[in-house]
């Protein structure tokens, strides 16, 4: 239910903000939007506290009471005469035939490589840091707040560096990140293994955070026959892949230095699409023209 619930919250969303605002504001808001979602990152050290304080359920009721909260501030403030700059298409494509689009689907790709880089490293990070270095709890902590952290800070940083190079160049540097990361995992050293879970984190939001307002100009491109919504649900469903396969990959019977060697190979394919994306500034021309 909160997956589905997620999902939901999520596409309806980002389409709202995508179609109320214009390409020149739309990369902020976006990333604005993104970079509150990303704050879920920071809940498990107050949910551990008030879990020990106030008992194990108690967060669970706390976040259902703010979440209620949140549900009657947007019937508040939500309206429908806000003018939207843009109306989704009456008729569409079949949701899949998206990825027949070149740039949507590397896109795609991209995102559901970034998540389920998270989703390969999140069941089995600890146990290898503990095996290999000795990490106890505290400092498979300090690795998941590296990450964490490094990706919170790529959130405001990304539209900066979109405002001075194209969003693809970003993302083709997110996506190098991330195969720089897994490659220092893979070397047998606790600091390459702290600093390649930052690469991780930094390398996802740099991937993550300019590929969304990217995917709302391709919408607008003459030749996109696809809606902000359907565009962006198909986003949540990559998402949701690349989650699912990625704890799959880290049960099979082999070493963490070979699953980190093949999914860095695996990265270097989306850094290959994600320097595709350059073409997407000739589709941008020929509307202008």
């Amino acid at each position: 239910m909160q997956g589905l619930a997620s999902a939901v919250i999520g596409s309806a969303g980002m389409t709202w903000i995508a179609r109320t605002q214009s390409s020149k504001h739309r990369p902020m808001a976006l990333s604005i939007a993104q970079m509150g979602i990303s704050l879920g990152v920071l809940s498990p050290a107050p949910a551990a506290f008030v879990s020990y304080a106030l008992g194990p359920s108690s967060p669970f009721f706390i976040l259902a009471g703010l979440m209620l909260l949140d549900c009657a501030a947007a019937v508040a403030v939500m309206t429908n005469d806000v003018p939207g700059v843009d109306t989704e298409p009456d008729e569409e494509p079949r949701f899949w035939s998206q990825l027949q689009d070149s740039h949507i689907a590397c896109l795609n790709v991209l995102i559901g490589m970034s998540t389920c880089i998270i989703g390969f490293l999140q069941p089995i990070i600890g146990p290898y840091a503990h095996e290999a270095f000795g990490f106890d709890i505290r400092m498979q902590g300090v690795l998941w707040f590296g990450a964490a952290a490094s990706f919170l800070a790529t959130r405001p940083i990304a539209p900066l560096l979109c405002a001075r190079v194209s969003g693809w160049m970003v993302v083709t540097g997110g996506a190098g990140l991330c195969a720089t990361a897994l490659a220092l995992l893979a070397v047998p050293s606790p600091v390459f293994i702290i600093c390649g879970m930052c690469g991780v984190g930094g390398g996802n939001g740099f991937v993550v955070t300019p590929a969304i307002p990217l995917l709302a100009d391709i919408v607008e491109l003459p030749d996109c026959p696809y809606g902000y919504g359907t565009v962006f649900s198909l986003v949540d469903a990559t998402s949701a892949v690349g989650f699912l396969v990625g704890p799959f990959i880290s049960t099979v019977p082999l070493s963490f230095k070979t699953k980190a060697l093949g999914a860095l190979l695996t990265s270097v394919i989306t850094v290959c699409c994600a320097v595709h994306l350059r073409t997407i500034e000739d589709r941008k021309a020929s509307k202008n023209e």
